[in-house]
C-alpha cells in the first residue's frame, strides 16, 4: 500500500458507515507535501497544500495544489474555501 491508496480506504469507511459514496471531486486531501497533493490528484479529490513542513507553498503549488497556504490561520477563509461546492 502507498499514500495514494488511503483515500480509498477513507471512501470506504465513510460508504460503510453512512450508507453512501462521496463524490471524490467533493473531498479534500490536506497535507504539507507534494506527495500529499499527488495522492490527491490520483484519486480525483481536490487538494490544499499547508506549508508548515519544509516544503513552501511555492513547492505545492508546483506540485499542483488546488489551493496552497502557509499555515491555516485564516479558518474562517480556508473553511468557506473548503466547504464550498
Amino acid at each position: 500500500p502507498s499514500r495514494d491508496d488511503l483515500p480509498e480506504v477513507a471512501l470506504t469507511r465513510f460508504a460503510a458507515a453512512y450508507g453512501r459514496r462521496p463524490d471524490p471531486a467533493r473531498v479534500t486531501i490536506i497535507g504539507d507535501t507534494p506527495h500529499d497533493v499527488q495522492c490527491a490528484k490520483a484519486n480525483g479529490c481536490r487538494s490544499l497544500g499547508v506549508a508548515t513542513g519544509r516544503f513552501a507553498v511555492d513547492d505545492l503549488a508546483r506540485a499542483g495544489a488546488d489551493r496552497g497556504v502557509a499555515d491555516l490561520t485564516e479558518t474562517e477563509e480556508l473553511a468557506g474555501w473548503l466547504l464550498r461546492d
